[in-house]
């Protein structure tokens, strides 16, 4: 019983520290994270940045079934 309550309030903190930054994050720039140290360049750089990053994971993961289809096609069968 002992455990099953401090894993709960465990739970909660951990759900209370989630929502007060994901309210925090609300309140500041709308990029999609924010770092302890400020960004010293303009903000379109900021976000070119962001975007950039976003981007290229994006297309690695579109890209990687169909690489890994041609890789398995050419295998040799045994």
């Amino acid at each position: 019983m002992v455990l099953e309550d401090s894993s709960h309030n465990a739970a909660a903190r951990l759900h209370t520290l989630f929502m007060r930054t994901l309210a925090s994050a609300s309140r500041t720039r709308g990029v999609l994270w924010r770092s302890s140290a400020p960004f010293a360049g303009p903000d379109w750089l900021d976000r070119a940045h962001v975007l950039l990053i976003s981007t290229l994971g994006f297309g690695l993961l579109v890209a990687l079934p169909l690489l890994l289809r041609r890789e398995l096609r050419a295998r040799p069968h045994e």
